[in-house]
């Protein structure tokens, strides 16, 4: 049997993953999750809608929002050799990942000696920032080995780290990050680049009013993006909780890129 994942929102337990294996896990809603949010509330996602009981022919689709909070490709490659577990296992990803993720979702087996953790900054020069993002293979997505316990979907590499007073630090246990560095691949030296640039263009037009900018760490420029799902509280980072498109419409996988024949090209009206 897989571990039994609990899953929390905004400080409420509003559901349990489990099943034989992580081929087949699914969500199940907690009673407090119905009685805070009613029955078919959407605020864990569209995708997943809180039941008394989970409607079997959905299960696929529930799996999938939990599946979109991990990396893909090489992300999840690293992720998976960090943890010691399979790349495709979704639940033993989560189980060593979940506690801080897109949104305000956390999720964890309690019965890891692990939790709970303890969540704490380790301070990082600008050195050792262009470090991280360079040690990529043994510290993906800037998690440490031991105490490292973060997740971001997608396919580009980046690090996320925590902004605060002033200075830049590497978040331990679960503290949530605040922000995403990336730096341009290789075969691709403008990437970084063309995306701050959209994203100034987007800003201009109010599509958009959070932190783009391109700074220097020891000489290597590196796109910083503040996240738009945490906000601060007296000072202390807080998460706000979304979901994307893909999680809402179940897309997965080649799914999302229309380049690769996904359904992108013909999302619009549903957007």
């Amino acid at each position: 049997m897989m571990p039994r994942l609990e899953v929390w929102l905004y400080g409420i337990k509003v559901g349990e993953l489990t099943g034989s294996s992580w081929r087949d896990f699914d969500f199940t809603a907690t009673p407090e999750a119905l009685a805070r949010f009613g029955v078919l509330s959407t605020v864990l996602s569209e995708s997943v809608p809180f039941t008394v009981r989970p409607v079997q022919g959905r299960a696929a689709r529930r799996r999938n929002f939990f599946e979109e909070l991990l990396p893909e490709d090489l992300n999840r490659v690293r992720l998976a050799e960090q943890a010691g577990v399979e790349a495709g296992d979704t639940v033993g990803l989560l189980r060593r990942y979940g506690r801080d993720v897109a949104g305000a979702v956390e999720i964890f087996d309690p019965a890891d000696p692990w939790e709970p953790p303890t969540r704490e900054l380790r301070p990082l020069n600008e050195v050792q920032v262009r470090e991280l993002a360079d040690s990529y293979p043994t510290v993906p997505l800037g998690n440490d080995p031991l105490r490292g316990r973060l997740s971001l979907g997608g396919v580009q590499l980046k690090v996320a780290l925590v902004h605060q007073e002033g200075r830049w630090w590497q978040p331990l246990g679960g503290y949530p990050s605040t922000h995403i560095l990336k730096k341009s691949p290789e075969h691709y030296p403008t990437m970084i680049f063309d995306e701050e640039y959209g994203c100034r263009l987007a800003s201009r037009f109010g599509l958009m009013d959070y932190d783009v900018h391109i700074e220097l760490f020891a000489d290597q420029p590196m796109l910083v993006i503040e996240r738009y799902d945490r906000f601060l509280e007296e000072g202390v980072p807080h998460r706000l909780h979304q979901e994307d498109m893909n999680q809402a419409l179940g897309a997965s996988g080649n799914q999302k890129y229309q380049q690769q024949g996904g359904w992108s090209h013909c999302n619009a009206s549903l957007i």
